[in-house]
């Protein structure tokens, strides 16, 4: 996936799994760094993204 200059519509699958990881690794570093809400919203967004690329997976859309 390209995330600079992107060239084309990425799948929304794909994308949803890139989140889901950037989220991770950053709310790991909040967690780390004390910064307990920040991780917390983090957390939101890893698992809300894992479900859409989990829906997506499933050839569901919406």
């Amino acid at each position: 996936m390209t995330i600079k200059g992107v060239e084309s519509v990425p799948d929304p699958g794909e994308s949803a799994r890139y989140i889901e990881s950037m989220a991770r690794e950053l709310r790991r570093l909040a967690s780390g760094s004390g910064l307990g809400f920040l991780a917390f919203l983090l957390r939101m967004v890893e698992d809300d993204a894992a479900a859409e690329a989990r829906r997506h997976d499933d050839g569901q859309t919406g």
